[in-house]
């Protein structure tokens, strides 16, 4: 049988196809796969016990690290996951400072608030309060209708947003933190095939079909995850979520 790959539905919301490149890739490469995509995050969690190889956000990967015996073997090149800090239109001139002694939204069960969060530790910002939303979307309508002044959401479902939306808050710091990152992560039923699989992945932009499946994907290129890098998402998940 072939492996199973799934891909977190962030990444195929809006455009699934350009994954079947990748699988196409897959068996041109000798390494054929079934492509299960996901209609949305519900469905997705309950097909992933079926998965060899999954293309996970922060927060699965880990959960398919720690529970599942599954590896990270590469993540896309520049790419990371990031938060936008939100103010409700009716704030002139925000920055992080005035956060300081602030309520502030974000989801709380998500890695993003650990990025957020980090931020503020950096530069000395306590917020009076955390009020924990339970998707991004919420967030944003919390700071849009002013019942919270001030929140963090993640990067991507910012961007995902309308112009018209998008303009319905004020967008004044945007995060550079480079540390957190979806990364593709192999199976242990299929660990034997891990490190032909990664070399696989890490050539793919030496060769003229794998630059096209990589250009569908948006990606440069694959880089290897680095135990340090995986280490390091833990940390900063440890240590925030004891803080929440």
């Amino acid at each position: 049988m072939k492996p199973t790959m799934m891909v977190c539905p962030h990444d195929t919301a809006k455009n699934p196809g350009r994954w079947y490149f990748l699988a196409q890739y897959a068996a041109m490469s000798g390494y054929p796969i079934h492509l299960e995509i996901s209609l949305d995050f519900v469905d997705f969690h309950e097909q992933l016990g079926n998965a060899d190889l999954v293309y996970a956000n922060p927060q699965d990967a880990l959960r398919l690290i720690n529970d599942r015996g599954f590896s990270a073997i590469a993540r896309s090149s520049g790419i990371y996951d990031e938060v936008v800090f939100i103010a409700n239109h009716k704030i002139i001139n925000p920055s992080l400072k005035s956060l300081d002694g602030q309520a502030l939204a974000t989801v709380t069960s998500l890695i993003p608030t650990s990025i957020g969060l980090s931020v503020l530790d950096r530069e000395g910002i306590r917020p009076s309060e955390i009020k924990s939303a339970d998707t991004w979307l919420m967030v944003f309508d919390l700071v849009r209708s002013g019942q919270v002044a001030y929140g963090f959401m993640y990067k991507d479902t910012y961007n995902g947003l309308s112009e018209d939306n998008r303009k319905s808050v004020n967008a004044f710091y945007v995060s550079a933190e480079r540390q957190v990152f979806h990364s593709m992560c192999i199976g242990p039923t299929v660990a034997e095939h891990k490190e032909q699989w990664q070399q696989a992945l890490l050539s793919m932009h030496t060769n003229a079909d794998g630059k096209m499946a990589l250009e569908e994907l948006g990606f440069e290129k694959w880089l290897p995850v680095l135990d340090n890098e995986v280490e390091g998402i833990q940390k900063l998940v440890t240590l925030y979520s004891e803080r929440i």
